[in-house]
């Protein structure tokens, strides 16, 4: 389905980026055509809606979970944030740091819905400290 979409659409999304996600734009049981067309139009932006739609299909966590609490392991919370990253572009993992790639969130409460407003939007607490660990780094 994902190649007729982009054909249709004129598109070269990727179906490895787009399956990693797909549960954020699945609204029942299964995914239609007209969900990956929708999904596929305006990637690479993707819902607060529809984050919070994905950790909780993934996850099973709602927008109040906290990331240093015991509703989602690190490595599946990191998995899930590197596709997020790769359908959205957007970069929230720091892969440079020996200590983890969510290692300069540490000692913040980070909840799923911080994260489902910064894949949306770019914005909020998340780039805030993203934006201040970059600065700390390269200075």
């Amino acid at each position: 389905m994902a190649t007729l979409v982009n054909q249709a659409l004129g598109k070269k999304v990727s179906y490895k980026h787009f399956c990693a996600v797909k549960n954020a734009f699945i609204t029942d049981q299964t995914i239609t055509y007209g969900q990956i067309l929708e999904a596929f139009k305006k990637h690479p932006s993707i819902s607060k809606t529809e984050v919070l739609r994905f950790f909780k299909r993934e996850a099973l966590v709602g927008p109040e979970a906290l990331i240093e609490g015991q509703a989602i392991f690190r490595t599946h919370l990191i998995t899930l944030i590197e596709a997020l990253e790769d359908w959205t572009g957007r970069k929230m993992t720091d892969d440079n740091n020996p200590w983890g790639p969510l290692e300069y969130l540490d000692g913040y409460t980070i909840s799923i819905e911080n994260i489902a407003e910064f894949f949306a939007t770019g914005e909020g607490k998340i780039a805030h400290i993203l934006r201040n660990h970059l600065e700390a780094e390269n200075n």
